[in-house]
């Protein structure tokens, strides 16, 4: 009998390390369940930033704020990258005196558009730009005034319009004038129908 009792306190005494050991140890904490994701916020399609920045541009030129109008075709063009834009561009630095810049994306517009019914009539912008380059700096150092409204009236149209106006995009109004007049070209969404205008190429 009193085998028995010293075995039973034997086995307890042995098992007493582990029972405190299992005690002592706090319990894991449970594993958090992942958060659902969140959804990607949507990405503004960039055909319509452009045109954003189209419309404010134009609204800028034609108010005569030609930097501002710059930055604004400029942002376009690296959305879509449009030749018209860089003949707006070439615009923007034309109406501001830097002729040395007109007449690089002026050049740039040909590169893209070699075929371009407008080729000549962009050529001679080029010409212009580079005669007025060779003339001796104003001695006030500031810009010439180009006037804004034309002095002959635009060439007739062809039939079929610039090529860059068949487009997926409706572009309208390229003005293409004589030296001196005012170009820029007009995005409007839809309307397939003639836009006539003073200084404006005839869209079918």
């Amino acid at each position: 009998m009193a085998s028995s009792i010293r075995s039973a306190s034997s086995l307890l005494l042995a098992a007493l390390p582990l029972l405190t050991a299992s005690a002592a140890e706090p319990p894991k904490p449970r594993a958090a369940s992942p958060r659902p994701a969140a959804p990607a916020p949507k990405q503004e399609d960039p055909e319509t930033a452009a045109r954003l920045f189209f419309e404010q541009a134009q609204r800028e030129y034609d108010l005569g704020n030609f930097d501002k109008a710059l930055v604004g075709y400029s942002e376009a063009y690296r959305l879509v990258s449009a030749p018209a834009l860089l003949f707006n561009i070439g615009q923007c630095h034309r109406q501001l005196g830097q002729y040395e810049r007109a007449a690089f994306f002026y050049r740039r517009y040909l590169a893209l558009e070699p075929d371009s019914p407008d080729a000549p009539v962009v050529q001679g912008l080029i010409q212009q730009m580079e005669a007025k380059q060779a003339e001796p700096a104003q001695a006030s150092g500031t810009p010439a005034q180009v006037p804004l409204t034309p002095e002959a009236p635009p060439p007739a149209s062809k039939p079929g319009g610039p090529a860059f106006l068949r487009s997926g995009w409706f572009w309208a109004g390229v003005g293409v004038l004589a030296a001196g007049a005012t170009a820029t070209v007009l995005l409007t969404g839809g309307d397939s129908r003639p836009q006539p205008g003073l200084g404006t190429v005839t869209v079918p």
